[in-house]
């Protein structure tokens, strides 16, 4: 309802070209209002035209060409009210009044209680009221949840469903192999684009804060989400034909080009490698393919300026580089956590792993045995000894040392733990390597 040209300085200068209504004329020759961009319509005319309308009697009726395409309007649209009093505006008011459909919410935003007319548009249209400070501050907030949506939005569960089933077809015939690998190839390929975005800047960044960060890892694993669903029944159904397809996937998402920045937004980098790796490594454990598991965790990482590192060495949370340990101990919801990014991801691959695994109990035992195996094969291979959330689940650390002693006391040579190479190449090293880890965990204190 204003004269002025605010509205299309502002939208021209955000890069948005709008088709402005402000004559009978104008409104005789535009394009329907589905196919135009951004449209503004100024009932009350333009301040360069003459033929505003200002005086009460003026704003009694509009001309019939806007009685029309308010009545479109009022019926096709949602409608956003900031601003307006609904005092002096007969003619809107009438236009409002006289739409017979409610098929899209109105939400009106006030500062102060509404005058008479506006709430009797209000009930009318059964509107959503909203008190607000001022507009700026409202449009502002909008904004922030809008762009939070845009964010942490996942592909619909349907498309991640596809992606399983287009999976599991390839992974069905030897004869899909070549399919399968472009498939998991493409997938990791919009993952790496989506992450290298702005939203994921490390410099021109916002400063990490409890609120920061906890968005940050939830745009990753947003962002993840259909490789990760993929990646649980890949472990799970893994040959040795397909070692190499997984391989280049973790491959390719660990090996990133660290810059300059903030260290926490240069350490989250490599956060969907690690994802990827106990995806993978949850189907694997589960389905006992422990010599696709060992293969994953040798995978050779590359670091800018340095030399090749093996997966298990650089990818675990505790290994992470500015945010491992309890470091993430400011995520939402891992406040006086002793593993807080491990705990972060064992919540959010449980719904990844609800068909390999289906049991919370079992899922449980399941991630504390890759992680267990994920810290020995980091110390067989001279790395530090990365923690998880074993180190407080007394019960199963107990159950899963037990379970490899008895496999390599029994199997000896052709024990799955020996052949896998995960923690030594034979009896006698994995024996070593899980007495020395059991000495270390015996002494370490979570407190």
């Amino acid at each position: 309802t204003n004269f002025d040209r605010l509205m299309e300085s502002a939208l021209r200068d955000a890069g948005v070209e709008p088709t402005v209504l402000s004559s009978p004329d104008h409104v005789q020759g535009m394009l329907p209002l589905i196919h135009t961009q951004c449209c503004i319509l100024k009932l009350h005319g333009d301040y360069l035209d003459t033929r505003i309308r200002n005086t009460p009697s003026e704003l009694e009726a509009y001309p019939e060409e806007f009685d029309g395409l308010l009545d479109r309007i009022f019926d096709e649209f949602g409608l956003i009210v900031c601003g307006w009093s609904a005092t002096w505006d007969n003619a809107l008011r009438n236009a409002i009044e006289r739409c017979p459909s409610r098929r899209f919410t109105t939400y009106w935003a006030t500062h102060g209680e509404p005058s008479d007319e506006a709430q009797r548009l209000i009930n009318h249209r059964g509107a959503e009221v909203i008190s607000i400070e001022n507009a700026d501050t409202f449009f502002q907030t909008v904004q922030q949840h809008v762009e939070s949506i845009e964010k942490f939005s996942r592909p619909h569960p349907l498309s991640i469903e596809a992606a399983v089933a287009t999976l599991k077809r390839y992974l069905s015939e030897p004869k899909y192999r070549l399919q399968l690998s472009d498939f998991v190839d493409e997938t990791v390929e919009r993952v790496v684009e989506m992450v290298s975005g702005k939203a994921f800047a490390v410099e021109d960044s916002p400063r990490p804060d409890r609120d920061s960060i906890t968005a940050r890892v939830r745009s990753y694993d947003a962002a993840c989400s259909t490789l990760l669903a993929m990646a649980a029944r890949g472990g799970f159904w893994a040959e040795e034909e397909h070692y190499s397809v997984w391989q280049r996937a973790l491959e390719r998402l660990g090996s990133t080009a660290l810059s300059s920045g903030y260290s926490v937004w240069l350490g989250l980098q490599r956060y969907p490698a690690t994802l990827l790796l106990y995806a993978l490594g949850l189907g694997a454990v589960e389905a006992d393919r422990l010599q696709f598991l060992g293969r994953m965790l040798r995978a050779p990482i590359r670091r800018e300026g340095r030399e090749d590192v093996s997966a298990v060495r650089i990818l675990p949370p505790f290994c992470l580089p500015d945010i491992g340990g309890q470091k993430m101990r400011v995520l939402e919801g891992m406040d006086g956590r002793y593993a807080p990014l491990n705990n972060r991801i064992h919540d959010e691959l449980r719904q990844y792993a609800k068909h390999p695994i289906p049991s919370d109990e079992r899922y449980a035992l399941i991630f504390d045995k890759l992680e267990i195996l994920i810290a020995l094969s980091c110390a067989f291979q001279g790395g530090s000894v990365p923690m998880g959330m074993f180190g407080y689940r007394h019960d199963n650390r107990n159950r899963i040392f037990q379970e490899i002693e008895e496999s390599i006391s029994t199997f000896q040579e052709q024990s799955p733990f020996v052949r896998s190479g995960i923690f030594g190449e034979t009896v006698e090293q994995c024996t070593q390597g899980l007495d020395a880890f059991k000495g270390f965990i015996a002494q370490f204190r979570w407190w």
